[in-house]
């Protein structure tokens, strides 16, 4: 093979083009040279390139704003679930007040100090993912004070309402398996009912961290999250540090 063929500048050769009018009573003839025939083929691959190249950037540009539509509609959804969390809280408080209402009205009055350690710093975050599955139902056992059950759905998160350390799982044969988080100061969580725990004991946690998923249930009935607050062992209504404002530092 010749490569020097393949470099070598070709001869510019002319073709005729020769253009008739309607009437057939003239002709016209224009020369085109082989040199621009050859300029009109580049030409035409160029702007085949570029706008195969125009219409990728464009459908680029397109991905880009649906996917800038969607993080604006988690970002709204984010600020839908902070606002469900905080009309929740304020709902907890009235619920907490109403109880104390009532509680002096049949006369039972308020507990003893030293049955509510009111000087410990309570966990007062929420133990339920609400926005995870249909909203849970808050059911009151007979005692507020020896903890709360909360009506919830299949694959909804447990989070752990403060940092702390969990040090024990154990098994119930009333309310199945337990999970105790030791936050300090005496204070203790513990999570139970229909749950499939994601920590072993000594775990570190951060309050609104994942430690367990409520799983199904055989089906007649509704699954349930049992949480209780203990403060130098004695039972502290949830309802009481759920409605607390965060403590300050």
């Amino acid at each position: 093979m010749n490569i020097g063929r393949l470099f070598r500048k070709k001869p510019n050769r002319y073709l005729t083009i020769k253009v008739i009018t309607d009437t057939g009573s003239t002709t016209r003839n224009y020369l085109v040279s082989s040199r621009m025939v050859r300029w009109a083929k580049v030409g035409a691959v160029g702007l085949a390139l570029f706008l195969v190249v125009g219409a990728i950037a464009i459908v680029d540009d397109i991905g880009a704003h649906r996917n800038m539509a969607r993080l604006e509609i988690k970002a709204q959804q984010l600020r839908r679930q902070s606002q469900v969390i905080s009309e929740m809280r304020e709902e907890l408080s009235e619920i907490w007040v109403i109880n104390e209402r009532l509680q002096r009205v049949l006369g039972a009055g308020t507990a003893p100090k030293d049955k509510r350690p009111v000087s410990h710093a309570l966990p007062w975050g929420v133990p339920l993912a609400q926005w995870v599955g249909p909203a849970f139902k808050l059911k009151q056992t007979s005692a507020p004070e020896e903890g709360v059950y909360f009506y919830s759905s299949p694959g909804a998160l447990v989070l752990a309402t403060a940092e702390g350390t969990v040090t024990d799982i154990r098994w119930s044969p009333s309310i199945g398996d337990v999970l105790i988080i030791d936050h300090g100061d005496a204070v203790q969580t513990r999570y139970a009912a229909d749950i499939a725990l994601l920590v072993s004991p000594g775990d570190l946690v951060v309050q609104g961290q994942a430690i367990a998923v409520v799983r199904p249930t055989d089906g007649t009935r509704r699954p349930v999250v049992f949480y209780q607050v203990l403060a130098e062992g004695q039972s502290v209504n949830p309802l009481i540090a759920m409605a607390t404002s965060p403590p300050l530092m």
